[in-house]
């Protein structure tokens, strides 16, 4: 007797698509089946199938795995600026599930693991099999092209490593090599190129980036695994944007250091006034008990095919922050804001110009 699985995720799925696991049973007279996940202190129950017609079972992994990878909804709890590489959480999900079909006087039982990842797929997107891939935008899994504003902050993150492994970061173009960096965990892995206020690989001399396109190849226990074109400005000021791409990490980019900023404002209520004046002297009767107020500043910037992909998953993220300070090397904080404004490319053009409207947290408004 056995559980035949007949359909399953594979590989590192994306963990906001469905991931369907179809299951059927060679035991005799089975009419149900039930699903445990771990861990059991946020699944204490189990999920109870019927089968259909053919004796086939459906479950669905999709909500399993949010609710795992939804602890921290989409905050980088992984943000450091105190090192340049660390292993890192919460993106990652290796899913234990146990399976057990039942009959009327016995049952069967199949335990199945299930690798996941905090991201989602496109109908047109693939799955790539390299779990070394950079999360961010890619046509193969192997090439990534980033662009990277000295004096801001910046990192990109490498989906899976095993602990206990050396990786190390090679500069093409000046065959200079990275200090070892040894991971500590399972998971995720983070590059931390530039941790503001003047920390970053090149003045600490970890691997040096000249301005302009930097050829970058990343290699685990000296076996190659990743190639990125890492694009470098220098002496740069402007509004940051950091948010939660599609991909399962976090981008950043830097719009123009010319931007438009409104406020609006308008009266939450009045109440009366309470003085007892004759004509001449009345000036109102009532007056405003304090004002709401909100800021929004208008972005533009100009950027390349590459960029443009890597723009792209600002628009549909659940999570986009805006950087405080706005001159290079002067460190600041990264608040919540909200973003406004529609995706128009036009693919014939290399440059293109984006416009974005960005709306800041409400205002502190004096109020009686």
């Amino acid at each position: 007797m056995s559980i035949t699985i007949t359909k399953e995720p594979s590989g590192i799925y994306p963990a906001y698509n469905d991931a369907f696991v179809l299951f059927t049973s060679d035991l005799l007279g089975h009419y149900k089946a039930e699903v445990s996940a771990s861990p059991a202190s946020i699944f204490p129950k189990t999920f109870i199938l019927y089968p259909d017609a053919s004796g086939e079972y459906v479950f669905n992994l999709k909500e399993v795995v949010k609710t795992i990878l939804n602890a921290s909804n989409f905050e980088d709890n992984n943000f450091f600026d105190d090192a340049y590489y660390k292993s890192i959480t919460g993106l990652y999900l290796l899913q234990i599930i146990t399976i057990k079909v039942f009959n009327a006087s016995t049952d069967e039982t199949l335990v199945k693991n299930y690798e996941f990842f905090k991201s989602v797929k496109q109908i047109e997107d693939s799955i790539y099999s390299n779990p070394f891939q950079i999360l961010s935008n890619s046509k193969n899994g192997v090439d990534y092209y980033l662009t990277y504003f000295e004096g801001f902050p910046f990192h990109f993150d490498i989906q899976r490593v095993l602990s206990g492994k050396d990786i190390t970061v090679k500069n093409v173009g000046s065959s200079d090599i990275s200090d070892i960096m040894t991971t500590t965990e399972d998971g995720s892995f983070r590059f931390n190129v530039d941790r503001s206020n003047g920390e970053n690989w090149t003045a600490s001399n970890f691997l040096p980036l000249i301005t302009g396109l930097n050829q970058l190849e990343i290699y685990e226990e000296g076996v190659f695994k990743t190639n990125l074109f890492l694009k470098k400005k220098k002496k740069c000021s402007g509004v940051l944007l950091k948010w939660f791409n599609s991909d399962g990490g976090y981008s950043q980019y830097l719009f123009d250091e010319y931007y438009t900023e409104e406020i609006k404002g308008k009266d939450i209520d009045f109440i009366g006034s309470n003085e007892f004046l004759n004509v001449g002297e009345l000036d109102s009767n009532v007056k405003s008990i304090g004002k709401k107020a909100g800021r929004g500043l208008i972005l533009k910037t100009k950027c390349d095919a590459n960029e443009v992909e890597t723009l792209k998953s600002l628009y549909s993220s659940p999570l986009v922050q805006m950087y405080t300070s706005k001159v290079e090397n002067i460190k600041g904080k990264f608040i919540n804001v909200r973003i406004d404004g529609s995706f128009n490319h036009k693919n014939k053009r290399f440059n293109n110009e984006f416009v974005l409207n960005v709306m800041l947290p409400e205002m502190i408004t004096a109020k009686l």
